[in-house]
């Protein structure tokens, strides 16, 4: 994971580390993030911001990215080079921290390094992974507005995990009464 473990890493600053579910968790930190992105021309001007996951009824389950990369423009209020991370399903941590090490972190040095000279007051530049917890495949890299589908697992670990993710869907989701479908399996268990 650490690219160089014989040096003591000084972290990227964190701007802002929100409060989240206990059934969520950042998928990296920014012990990770700092030392996957030493190397790039921008290190000593990224800044972490670790946000929640805002979802409201029409959103739920819908695919959202879980770690942007962007400059703004110096004249704009919040100028500079940002990291943005957002949380996962708790019991996904794991897999999405494997798949954002081994196949993104790599995407996103190259990105940096091919923007070194993004500091006009007329760049914005921005990428980010996007998640989809319940569709094939789960993970996508946008470099602006570009979609870009990436198969970052192995077949049988998706599909073990899209099992566990439609079993996560169906423990939480409600039915028209608004029992949940755990609740009502245990009535009919019982015999009520």
């Amino acid at each position: 994971m650490l690219r160089f473990p014989w040096v003591r890493l000084m972290p990227f600053p964190t701007r802002l580390r929100a409060k989240i579910s206990s059934r969520l968790s950042h998928p990296v930190g920014a012990e990770i993030i700092s030392a996957e992105l030493l190397d790039v021309p921008q290190a000593a001007s990224l800044e972490i911001s670790f946000l929640s996951k805002y979802e409201r009824m029409e959103t739920k389950g819908e695919p959202y990215e879980i770690l942007t990369v962007l400059y703004t423009p110096w004249e704009l209020h919040d100028s500079g080079w940002r990291i943005w991370v957002r949380p996962v399903p708790r019991e996904l941590k794991h897999f999405v921290k494997e798949a954002l090490t081994a196949e993104f972190f790599p995407r996103i040095r190259q990105w940096l390094k091919a923007r070194t000279g993004a500091n006009s007051r007329y760049s914005r530049e921005s990428c980010g992974v996007i998640f989809d917890e319940r569709h094939e495949p789960m993970f996508k890299w946008r470099d602006r507005n570009r979609l870009v589908k990436v198969n970052a697992s192995a077949p049988l670990e998706r599909q073990r995990l899209a099992g566990r993710v439609r079993c996560l869907a169906e423990s939480t989701s409600a039915a028209p009464d608004g029992e949940p479908p755990q609740l009502r399996a245990e009535k009919r268990g019982t015999g009520e």
